[in-house]
């Protein structure tokens, strides 16, 4: 869920000021977990039976009721729910917010990272593989007269290594297609280094 503050537009919010605003939503969730970061609210449990299921209305709607009370809107388009299960088939359970179904989706990003129902995390090696590989293509533009591989690798660390690197503990446990697709990265690298390599050779030469 996302919240924002329904506030004049000369009053300002920033990141601490509006945590101490809304830290108190923590004590209307009841028998469920529930998380806070910045503006994202999250309550999550392991449901076992169908009425861990019934337990999240209540919850939500207690969220919500909170919310009202303080002045607080919460986004309904920027919310969704999740289920992460290894079964094939499940009981999913329709919760509401602000008399709407909340949307129900196999995917979801969480603190940058892309994670599935099932956590195999596809989406987000391709993620990461698509961005990387711009970045690339924008270092090879911009680095065509280099003749300094040390700049190559700056650029490489700055730009493409914290792609491959953010949350990589969470996300690691990759197939083998998806290892490929990050290796295929540094490959690509290693050829942008060997042929900048060579052409200042060359040059040096003449």
């Amino acid at each position: 869920m996302k919240c924002y503050p329904v506030c004049h537009k000369d009053q300002f919010w920033g990141p601490l000021p509006f945590i101490v605003f809304i830290i108190d939503s923590c004590d209307v969730v009841k028998y469920l977990n529930y998380m806070l970061f910045a503006n994202d609210a999250k309550i999550y449990q392991e449901i076992k039976s169908p009425f861990g299921s019934w337990l999240l209305q209540p919850n939500i709607s207690n969220v919500r009721l909170w919310c009202i009370s303080i002045c607080v809107k919460l986004n309904v388009n920027k919310t969704r729910v999740i289920s992460f299960c290894r079964k094939t088939n499940w009981h999913g359970f329709d919760c509401k917010l602000c008399e709407s179904s909340i949307t129900c989706t196999d995917c979801i990003r969480d603190l940058g990272v892309l994670m599935d129902t099932k956590l195999h995390f596809h989406q987000q090696v391709d993620n990461i593989f698509s961005q990387a590989i711009r970045l690339l293509g924008l270092i090879q533009t911009v680095t065509f007269s280099f003749l300094s591989l040390h700049n190559l690798l700056m650029l490489y660390c700055s730009l493409v290594r914290p792609k491959l690197e953010y949350v990589s503990v969470a996300w690691n446990s990759v197939t083998s297609s998806d290892d490929c697709k990050l290796q295929c990265i540094e490959q690509n690298f290693l050829s942008l280094c060997h042929h900048h390599f060579f052409q200042s050779l060359r040059l040096q030469q003449w």
